[in-house]
């Protein structure tokens, strides 16, 4: 019944995202209507409260938290965007960026139906709200590189419409560089002090259940690309980073992330595999 639930909810998360992304990329390529706009955000709400469901049931579905596997991360991390998505655009009334960000979450959810299959041992550790915020806070962070990311690419494809004199859709629809420079900047931030307080919780947690942290290759991977964001937002602070250098490096920053994280699951064994 609830594996039944879970699916129905899978599903309904993929058709509700897939029409938002299609009317917000009517609104970026063609003229906004009431109507595109209201269809963009209604079905983007749908999508939101049937996500929100689906974890729920896989929540009932293992028998503790949904934060086990990368699956259940990458749809946590949709779910993340497309709630910042919705604050950003209620906050800047741009609308312009729906199709990118709501396009990226229909892709990480699909990406993340392995994790119906998935049935994990149940782990006492995993009901802690200990453990509940050091993830949570984590996949905050991970969403704000992403978003940072994002907006990186948006900022480099406004720069080259500026530049080439070509005023087409990228032009007219989406922001001006300030606005996108200032959301790649935030973006980092936010991420950066999220995973600074989850890594904090999970060097307690680690304590608590006596492990050896500091030789486990997705705490070595995560340490790196705290330290690497530190960097780049400490040289925009500092040294006055900014425009598309800036953009350029938390590009890079996020490249690198990427990668770290494909080696670390596909060859290393870690005691962050609960499954």
């Amino acid at each position: 019944m609830i594996t039944s639930l879970a699916a129905v909810a899978f599903v309904l998360v993929l058709v509700c995202y897939g029409v938002s992304t299609v009317f917000y990329a009517r609104i970026f390529f063609g003229e906004e209507t009431d109507r595109d706009c209201s269809v963009a955000g209604y079905s983007r709400t749908a999508g939101i409260a049937c996500q929100v469901l689906f974890l729920v049931a896989l929540g009932i579905k293992y028998g503790e938290l949904p934060f086990v596997g990368i699956a259940n991360v990458l749809s946590f991390v949709a779910l993340s965007l497309v709630l910042v998505h919705s604050i950003v655009e209620a906050r800047a009334k741009v609308r312009g960026t729906g199709a990118f960000v709501v396009g990226l979450a229909l892709i990480l959810h699909l990406m993340s139906w392995s994790s119906m299959t998935e049935q994990p041992a149940v782990l006492e550790f995993l009901r802690s709200p200990v453990f509940g915020a050091h993830v949570l806070l984590a996949i905050i962070g991970y969403t704000g590189f992403t978003l940072s990311a994002l907006y990186g690419v948006m900022y480099l494809l406004q720069f080259r419409s500026l530049k080439s004199r070509q005023f087409g859709a990228f032009f007219k629809n989406l922001p001006a560089l300030d606005f996108l420079g200032k959301m790649n900047l935030e973006g980092m931030v936010f991420g950066l002090i999220s995973l600074s307080a989850s890594i904090v919780l999970g060097l307690l947690l680690a304590m608590q259940l006596d492990k050896r942290i500091f030789t486990d290759a997705k705490f070595i991977q995560v340490l790196v690309a705290w330290l690497i964001y530190v960097v780049v937002v400490t040289g925009h602070f500092a040294a006055g980073w900014s425009g598309r250098k800036l953009v350029y490096l938390s590009l890079a920053s996020f490249a690198l992330l990427i990668v770290a994280i494909l080696i670390v699951t596909t060859f290393f064994n870690t005691f962050h595999n609960f499954t």
